[in-house]
């Protein structure tokens, strides 16, 4: 393991730490992840990240995601499903409209612009996306924007509409 790479995961503890400090909303990973990206801009050629590492690391996610599930969510009514459906194929039709875009206004390639505008999560994407010979660092861009727009909007909408709604 390179010294580059352990400042990066300090980087990142710090980052994490410091933004659920601080109550940001999804604060440990929005937080890790600014953290991390910092150090690694800063750094020529950026992060390496060992791939033995990356495994386990998606593996630790999985597991992660995999615990919230619980018996009684399937138990529950039908409609989540039916409206997780629908806003599944929404998104992604909406997506496959902007890939096609960009990429006819030459600023992404199709396989790069597929992956970006994918609904779905940055970790998964990420990994999809270099295994398919997309451009991963584009992809991880689009979807760390994305998920850093989305963490710091939908909290205080909500906040907002709720309050709106009383």
């Amino acid at each position: 393991m390179s010294f580059s790479f352990v400042v990066a995961i300090i980087f990142g503890l710090c980052g994490g730490l410091a933004a659920r400090y601080f109550s940001v909303p999804g604060g440990a990973f929005i937080g890790a992840m600014f953290g991390t990206a910092v150090y690694s801009a800063t750094v020529q050629g950026g992060i390496s990240m060992p791939s033995y590492l990356r495994v386990g690391i998606q593996i630790a996610a999985g597991i992660l995601i995999g615990t919230t599930v619980k018996r009684d969510l399937f138990q529950g009514d039908i409609y989540v499903f039916m409206w997780a459906a629908i806003g599944a194929l929404t998104f992604l039709c909406v997506g496959l409209l902007f890939a096609f875009i960009a990429v006819r206004l030459g600023h992404l390639d199709l396989a790069t612009a597929l992956f970006g505008f994918a609904p779905g999560g940055l970790t998964g994407m990420s990994v999809a996306s270099e295994e398919e010979g997309a451009e991963a660092a584009k992809v991880v861009l689009m979807h760390v924007t994305r998920v850093f727009l989305l963490f710091f909007t939908v909290p205080f909408l909500v906040r907002w509409l709720l309050r709106q709604a009383q």
